[in-house]
């Protein structure tokens, strides 16, 4: 009894739970946003008169400041604090949503594509909210969580192409629309998280994580295969470290699935198999709960079954989502919506899994000073491949008449991932 009370929680305390859903909840936001470009894709391209690799370039320019300003962002979220910088990066967001309601903005390409390289400025919060939210939680539970974390990417992504069609058949044009989604969740997740949600560091000064509050954990429960490897003291070591450069590029490879399907697939719906908008939008959205619950389920198997080692489910989870491609691409021509949906599921199932570990590796990787810059980086590098992704997407379409061409080259880049993780040693 004496040993046990000298640890201030025996169990995780029920604050963390409500970081995890304000976390969740903001992380949502951008990608709300972000996703609209292709949710309402073929009406952005009636309107602009543009083809599909145009349509791309608008996508490719939120990436390109989603890319540059996460590993620029990462220190400042450190000096600064979660609590205020996550607010400020979503006030961004609110901007790109505003500037809708000026004619040039909403009316013209070139306005429009400004306004998408505004709101790539609000993914800076991605890395750091989600290294923060590690903190809140030891580490045999940091996979399902941030699983769940990463399970509201796909939430964002679905919830645009569930509400996006419904506001447009309220009357609203695809500006509108684009606004409204952008606008509101993101007004109300700045408030909730700037008055709601404390900095674990001032909480709770000078202790490491939750972890250090909570009693140790026996090896059965937690694998310690992987602590002796070195972790980056400083940024300097970062850009030199083998296992960070592993880490980052296996999510870059799974950002082909992650980016390159919520774009491709529904002009390969609507074009290439005849399929009405609703309906496209329909498969999609489909995917919703799946998306959500494949991340944590793939946190919790690396939690549980693999002791908190991580590269075994990121492997698992390129090999399904490469394999259920490849089937649906072979049996789209002439398949009933019903087989098309459920092998859309499928294959988003299988590229969501890993995210229940990417979110765990800057503390695995880093020490506490540099593990906020570790998750900048791996939020900055696989973004170059985001940025890639879309436009490479178009060409190919353009290029061959078909959005199959595209969905080939995803199913064979994310396999990728597979030595990737393997040299990450997580």
């Amino acid at each position: 009894m004496a040993e046990q009370t000298q640890y201030k929680f025996q169990r995780i305390p029920a604050y963390s739970w409500w970081v995890l859903v304000a976390s969740f909840l903001c992380f949502m936001c951008f990608f709300l946003a972000m996703n609209a470009t292709s949710v309402f894709g073929t009406l952005i391209q009636e309107e602009f008169q543009i083809n599909a690799t145009l349509l791309s370039l608008l996508t490719t320019a939120t990436m390109i400041t989603f890319c540059v300003f996460p590993v620029i962002a990462g220190p400042f979220f450190e000096r600064f604090g979660v609590t205020n910088m996550v607010p400020l990066a979503l006030c961004l967001n609110i901007l790109s949503g505003i500037l809708l309601f000026v004619p040039f903005f909403s009316q013209t390409y070139e306005g429009y594509l400004i306004t998408r390289f505004i709101c790539g400025f609000t993914g800076c919060l991605n890395g750091p909210i989600a290294a923060h939210l590690c903190l809140w939680f030891p580490k045999h539970r940091r996979g399902f969580v941030t699983g769940i974390l990463m399970g509201f990417i796909g939430v964002g992504f679905t919830v645009t192409a569930a509400i996006g069609p419904v506001l447009l058949n309220m009357g609203m044009s695809w500006q509108m629309a684009t606004a409204t989604l952008t606008i509101v969740p993101s007004v109300v997740m700045a408030v909730v998280f700037k008055f709601g949600v404390k900095d674990f560091s001032k909480a709770y000064p000078g202790v490491e994580s939750m972890a250090d509050l909570m009693p140790p954990l026996e090896e059965s429960v937690r694998s310690t295969r992987f602590d002796s490897e070195p972790k980056a003291t400083s940024i300097k070591e970062m850009w030199r470290s083998k296992r960070c450069w592993c880490a980052a590029l296996m999510a870059g490879f799974f950002c082909l699935p992650l980016y390159g399907l919520p774009y491709t697939l529904p002009l390969y719906l609507q074009n290439d198999l005849g399929l009405a908008l609703t309906v496209a939008s329909g498969i999609v959205a489909a995917t919703f709960i799946w998306k959500l619950l494949a991340a944590p389920v793939g946190g919790a198997v690396s939690d549980v079954v693999f002791k908190s080692e991580r590269h075994q489910i990121c492997m698992i989870s390129a090999a399904l989502c490469s394999v259920f491609l490849f089937i649906f691409i072979g049996m789209s021509a002439g398949a009933s919506v019903t087989v098309l949906t459920v092998l859309t599921i499928l294959t988003f199932f299988s590229a969501s899994l890993y995210g229940g570990t990417v979110w765990t590796m800057p503390w695995d990787l880093a020490d506490k000073k540099t593990a906020f810059a570790v998750s900048g980086f791996m939020v900055s590098i696989p973004n170059v491949f985001s940025v890639l992704v879309t436009p490479i997407c178009g060409m190919l379409i353009d290029v061959t008449g078909t959005g199959a061409s595209a969905l080939i080259f995803i199913a064979i880049g994310v396999l990728l991932a597979i030595p990737m993780a393997k040299g990450a040693r997580l």
